[in-house]
């Protein structure tokens, strides 16, 4: 009879193999382990519980982007079909203008709406180019569109898409600090049109504009003075720096401060000169008139009129004293109006 001792001496069972000993009832016997799962018998039961939960997340991810890819199937054709809607209209129209043209649309009769669509039928490869090539692809923009951020404005840019700074510790504010604020009138006045645009989106709102003012201030910051970022109250130091910009007549009226006390108020742009009234206006004045009579009597005294010589009737103190090349002339006349505006 074999006893328990000789079992546990004796080799592995068939499927199984040895692996070192151990310790069994004060003795070492054979540590014996499956052969076929040898990884899973490495695996703590944690970890198996770990692996099966991942294999679950990677199958739901591949059901969720195989549900993604068919909603953008399902979406193209209803795109196309909507463009091929269109593009139907179109010949539809076409050919309706073209066999009944003095018969309005609602008056059409039964045969008459049945020859029309005979004739698009024909032209059915017609509809088709046009939906593809002109209708497809103004329906896919205006999909696109619906998912894009229009109008970003300077705050979204500044405070809520910026990066914290990371360089150095910076200078916690509530004001702007006078000696930076040199700067950065600077560049308010490089970019007046970037800043106007900016302002004039919130035009009439002075806590937005105060706001808008701050994330200008970042974003200028955030190049060249970085420890100048950290901006504690945005409205407080935004109103700040719109009075001190007000002072310093940048973008801002400072006219309109002095008169109505409001600081919000952007600067007008000033009017252009109108060059050619301003010239006609000159022109037309007594003064001129006679002088031109008396320059073109001493030409004709002279028999110069017209000959093209390339010589003005010089004046010095008031009076015609000869003849003088036009260019010193008029050169002479220019540099004399100069010396009057300085």
């Amino acid at each position: 009879m074999i006893s328990l001792f000789d079992i546990l001496l004796e080799d592995c069972w068939k499927g199984y193999k040895q692996d070192g000993m151990k310790k069994k009832g004060g003795k070492d016997v054979p540590n014996c382990i499956p052969e076929s799962n040898e990884v899973e018998e490495a695996l703590t039961p944690q970890q198996k519980l770990s692996r099966k939960r991942a294999m679950a997340g990677k199958q739901r991810m591949i059901q969720r982007k195989r549900q993604r890819t068919a909603l953008r199937k399902k979406g193209h054709k209803q795109l196309y079909k909507k463009a091929y809607r269109a593009a139907y209209k179109d010949v539809y129209k076409f050919f309706r203008l073209k066999l009944f043209p003095d018969v309005p649309k609602s008056e059409l009769s039964i045969i008459q709406k049945k020859q029309i669509e005979k004739w698009v039928a024909k032209k059915k490869r017609k509809v088709i180019k046009r939906a593809r090539f002109k209708y497809l692809p103004i329906f896919r923009e205006k999909e696109i569109a619906k998912f894009k951020k229009e109008n970003i404005d300077m705050l979204d840019q500044a405070f809520l898409k910026g990066k914290p700074v990371k360089e150095g510790r910076p200078i916690p504010m509530n004001t702007p600090n006078e000696l930076v604020y040199l700067d950065f009138k600077k560049y308010a006045e490089k970019n007046k049109k970037m800043f106007k645009k900016e302002l004039l989106k919130h035009k009439g709102d002075g806590g937005r504009m105060f706001l808008t003012l701050s994330a200008l201030w970042y974003k200028w910051a955030r190049k060249d003075n970085k420890e100048f970022t950290h901006i504690k109250d945005k409205l407080k130091f935004g109103r700040a720096l719109m009075v001190m910009m007000v002072k310093d007549n940048v973008i801002f009226s400072k006219d309109t401060w002095k008169k109505s006390g409001k600081i919000t108020q952007l600067q007008e742009k000033e009017a252009e000169r109108d060059y050619k009234a301003e010239y006609k206006k000159f022109q037309s004045s007594t003064k001129s008139k006679k002088y031109r009579a008396e320059l073109n009597k001493y030409n004709r005294d002279k028999g110069t009129y017209g000959n093209g010589d390339g010589k003005d009737a010089s004046h010095k103190g008031g009076k015609i004293v000869g003849f003088e090349s036009e260019k010193k002339n008029r050169g002479r006349a220019e540099k004399s109006r100069l010396k009057k505006n300085d």
